[in-house]
């Protein structure tokens, strides 16, 4: 369990400081994680998804988590990569291409927040939260 946390926490930070860093809609963002990967809050979600698989140690949860990651994450860079041609064009060609001129754009929680990340990032906190619950409850019935 504290293994599978610290990796999808690694997860979690790495979509939280995007978000603090993107300006959806109204730029190439190409600061923060944006200098280094292209789609750093899907990145982070699929790190999330292996710490997700650690905690689940099963072959089903596994297969059908992978299966899921997979699939709507590589749908969704697809579909977002074709907006962002037909939106920003040649600027974003140039970002693709690694040639665009990089932002020193600081990171704002407020962006984060009006990016929606707060939400993300509350439901993280919850779930495992619930997850260290039962595995204490676990212990403490074993240890009965």
């Amino acid at each position: 369990l504290g293994f599978g946390i610290s990796i999808a926490t690694v997860g979690e930070a790495l979509r939280v400081w995007a978000a603090g860093h993107l300006r959806k809609g109204q730029e190439v963002t190409s600061s923060g994680p944006y200098r280094l990967i292209r789609h750093p809050l899907y990145f982070g979600s699929s790190i999330i998804g292996i710490g997700v698989l650690v905690i689940a140690a099963n072959l089903i949860v596994s297969a059908i988590v992978s299966g899921y990651l997979v699939l709507t994450l590589w749908a969704a860079a697809r579909e977002e990569e074709t907006r962002l041609r037909l939106v920003f064009g040649e600027e974003y060609e140039n970002y693709r291409r690694g040639t665009v001129k990089l932002s020193k754009r600081k990171f704002s929680i407020e962006r984060m927040i009006n990016n929606g990340e707060h939400r993300t990032l509350l439901g993280f906190l919850i779930g495992f939260i619930i997850l260290g619950m039962k595995a204490w409850l676990i212990q403490f019935e074993v240890g009965s």
